[in-house]
């Protein structure tokens, strides 16, 4: 059944419009992916919130020759259920992105994505700046990731030179360094006027070495924070599941974040969605790395609900930020305009604060069939996204998608 023309219709509901909540009645939106002769009407008894559809800047796709961990069509479902609208690739994969052959691969796999993605493109330790140069020159390229750090994959970077030759020659750098590697790609990013996209900063020591340049120079260093550090802490009785990189750091580290994000030094929340397979999670040489991303805006509207956040915090760490930062497609919709609100609404999500549910593993749609926020009640999770005018995730009908 191809694509139909149809119609989202809300009796009432609020909608979160350039940092203010608006209620709107007999809202009618018309979008796409509906099956024929189907409207999907909200009933005004409900508390229904939409939202900006979400952006993640850091998702692991694996796919590939890891595809059973996950792929393109999964990741995107997963994205779809936690209200993204668009994401971001990192280059680890196996093969990783370091060349324009792979890239295209990628770009091709990409197409089963029930998302809009991009990529980020991988720096290599033997020197792949040509094709790095080459690649930025594609609009869904959208940074550099270099690793200083031992991680999943082997694209860890050690050549001081080298190093030098990629700041020096590429606009923004997306980069995984924990503890002194912080301040050597500070001093890279100051010495060469390189735009740095710190990602997943895991605490207070990493926060104040990045502070100061961050309030010097705003529009060139930029902090990424993840979910799983900003909910979860480190425990004496962590196993394999709790086992990510950077790892996760006591009370005073996720209290920092917390403040960092109070106090306008945070840029941008990803997920770091790192999935692996339960089997190899309980293996004697488990992999890095938890899954995130269906999680994420339930937490963020449980936090929301309890005074920790502002909606307008959240538009701007998970929606506007990683979109201007990473210059995510000028026809992206993530301000509404009052004037438009009934006419051009093209990727959002619809949340239910209303009622609370707990995640369990059958209802996980990543390969990896496990969350670190497993049996964990929340409230606000998506109950529709649409990306693009299509409808790609329906928790409030689950027979609406073609």
């Amino acid at each position: 059944m191809g694509l139909k023309d149809m119609e989202l219709k809300a009796e009432k509901i609020k909608i979160f419009n350039q940092g203010k909540i608006e209620t709107v009645s007999d809202l009618v939106i018309p979008i796409k992916n509906i099956k024929k002769n189907k409207q999907l009407l909200l009933k005004a008894d409900r508390d229904w919130l939409l939202f900006p559809g979400l952006i993640d800047p850091h998702v692991h796709v694996r796919d590939f020759e890891q595809s059973h961990k996950e792929d393109f069509l999964s990741v995107s479902q997963a994205a779809a259920a936690g209200g993204y609208v668009y994401f971001i690739d990192m280059p680890n994969s196996q093969p990783p992105v370091v060349d324009l052959k792979t890239l295209s691969k990628r770009v091709k796999a990409a197409n089963l994505s029930c998302l809009e993605c991009g990529f980020h493109f991988g720096a290599s330790s033997q020197d792949n700046l040509e094709a790095i140069l080459e690649a930025a020159k594609n609009n869904k390229v959208h940074s550099v990731k270099l690793y200083l750090n031992h991680t999943t994959g082997d694209l860890l970077i050690e050549n001081q030179k080298l190093l030098e030759k990629y700041f020096r020659n590429i606009d923004l750098i997306s980069v995984h360094a924990e503890q002194e590697k912080i301040d050597l790609v500070i001093k890279l990013a100051k010495k060469y006027g390189t735009k740095l996209y710190l990602c997943h900063v895991r605490g207070r020591e990493e926060l104040e070495k990045i502070r100061p340049y961050k309030l010097k120079y705003p529009n060139r260093f930029f902090i990424e924070v993840t979910l799983h550090h900003l909910f979860l802490t480190k425990q004496a009785d962590d196993d394999a599941f709790k086992m990510m990189k950077p790892s996760l750091g006591g009370k005073d580290d996720q209290a920092a974040l917390w403040q960092g994000i109070k106090q306008g030094v945070v840029d941008t929340i990803g997920t770091d969605h790192a999935p692996h397979l339960i089997k190899e999670k309980k293996s004697k040489e488990p992999p890095f790395g938890v899954p995130g991303i269906e999680t994420s805006m339930a937490l963020m509207m449980q936090a929301y609900l309890e005074k920790n956040i502002t909606l307008q915090q959240i538009f701007y760490l998970m929606v506007k930020n990683p979109a201007q930062i990473f210059k995510i497609g000028e026809n992206y919709n993530y301000c509404y305009n009052p004037n438009q609100i009934k006419t051009k609404l093209r990727d959002f999500v619809i949340v239910d604060l209303s009622s609370k549910h707990t995640l369990k593993q059958r209802g996980i749609k990543s390969k990896a069939k496990w969350s670190p926020f497993e049996d964990w009640s929340l409230i606000g999770w998506p109950k529709i996204t649409v990306a693009g005018g299509r409808l790609v995730y329906s928790d409030y009908n689950q027979n609406m998608i073609d």
